[in-house]
């Protein structure tokens, strides 16, 4: 080091490592909160570096990276969730999160084949709209609130990372629940459980069972949904030879997924759009007809096959896609955090369906819009949860992250 030209005393090494520090700690805070998927769709890695000190710092601070509710006897009580006593013979629930599905009938100007309507409807005849927290990606974030009851908003900066800092903190979910009363819980996911840490997160909040695309054997990453559809029910059909129990079954379909830019499964005909509209409408209600075929089919098979079973059916949205954003008044060029940059409402909506076969749902809560934390508390009370007598959705985070 002595003979390092370079070299400068340390007084001013430190002083310039505090100047430095404070600047980009400056510039942290005068950029503010993260955008909405800055470390995954772009390139800017070492910014991304620096602009988390603030955050770390805070963590530092208090001791813990999310605030969570306190070890007090109020949180233990809350934490504590009711004896569960199920109806004689509760449904098999499946809860099929529908990847970038939005009904067409959100945008009045669009021109699309009418028979799609029925598909986002309610066995009550019923359009039900859901506001999700995100747009054109990033689908963990509706996952995570659909199972867990939680806003994704509430972790602030940190709301892209929330299913790895909360697996194993989440202490009720819906899967808790559902296995409080007799259910077996398995998923079938499109994507490899190590995507994201996914696979550690189901597991923490009660998707013990995970087939992921490896153990379904899809040959692509976003097969037809009724390539998954039909692992689900080989599933159904090995539980019921061998269980009485009721079955939980958390679905995921990718074909609706973009990107849009080229024919999928162009041997398939189905009708897409009228004439005029962006190429990449077109494909993707192309792509909205091979789903509405294949839940028809699967509906059909689930009462076909076991005729002495009763499902519950709840298909929802996740986020809009990419697609849509001509339609929503924005350049084709738009890109995802621009979308969400500007608080357009119209973006974040989507659906849910409430569905059953040979099943009653009570009647559903007259709102006009969903918010997704609540989607769960719906499967709960659609499948008679009141019967279970479960503290629905109630999540108490007591331990620190």
């Amino acid at each position: 080091m002595r003979i390092d030209g370079t070299r400068i005393r340390r007084a001013p090494a430190c002083i310039a490592a505090v100047t430095f520090f404070v600047l980009a700690m400056l510039g942290s805070m005068a950029k503010g909160e993260r955008r909405h998927t800055e470390f995954y769709f772009e390139n800017v890695y070492v910014s991304f570096f620096l602009a988390s000190w603030s955050e770390t710092i805070g963590a530092l601070w208090r001791g813990t990276l999310i605030e969570g509710a306190p070890n007090s006897p109020a949180a233990a009580r809350q934490n504590t969730a009711t004896v569960c006593e199920p109806r004689p013979k509760p449904p098999h629930i499946i809860l099929i999160h529908q990847e970038s599905v939005v009904p067409p009938s959100h945008f009045p100007t669009l021109s699309y084949d009418r028979n799609l309507d029925p598909f986002f409807h309610s066995y009550d005849g019923q359009l039900r709209k859901l506001r999700v927290e995100t747009f054109g990606g990033a689908s963990w974030l509706t996952e995570f609130s659909v199972l867990t009851g939680l806003s994704t908003y509430s972790f602030g900066g940190m709301r892209q990372f929330v299913q790895q800092i909360m697996a194993g903190k989440v202490k009720d979910s819906l899967p808790h629940a559902l296995a409080r009363c007799g259910y077996r819980n398995v998923v079938f996911y499109p994507m490899l459980r190590r995507f994201l840490g996914v696979g550690k997160f189901f597991e923490s909040v009660g998707l013990h069972e995970i087939y992921d695309a490896k153990d379904q054997g899809a040959r692509l990453p976003n097969e037809r949904d009724r390539f998954y559809y039909a692992n689900l029910l080989a599933d159904v059909g090995r539980h019921l030879k061998s269980s009485s129990q009721p079955l939980f079954a958390y679905l995921e379909t990718m074909a609706t997924h973009g990107a849009y830019d080229y024919a999928y499964m162009p041997e398939v005909d189905v009708p897409g759009a009228g004439p005029g509209t962006d190429p990449e409408m077109h494909e993707y209600l192309r792509r909205l007809a091979m789903a509405r075929i294949d839940y028809t089919h699967l509906r059909a098979e689930l009462w076909r096959r076991f005729p002495d079973q009763q499902f519950l059916i709840v298909h929802y949205g996740d986020h809009q896609p990419t697609a849509a954003r001509t339609l929503l008044g924005l350049p084709a060029s738009t890109t995802i955090e621009k979308v969400m940059e500007s608080k357009n409402e119209a973006a974040l909506t989507t659906y849910y369906a409430i569905d059953a076969v040979r099943y009653q749902p009570p009647p559903l809560p007259a709102v006009d819009s969903l918010d997704v934390p609540y989607l769960g508390t719906i499967v709960l009370e659609a499948a008679q949860s009141s019967a279970f007598r479960l503290v629905s959705c109630t999540q108490a985070v007591n331990a620190a992250v």
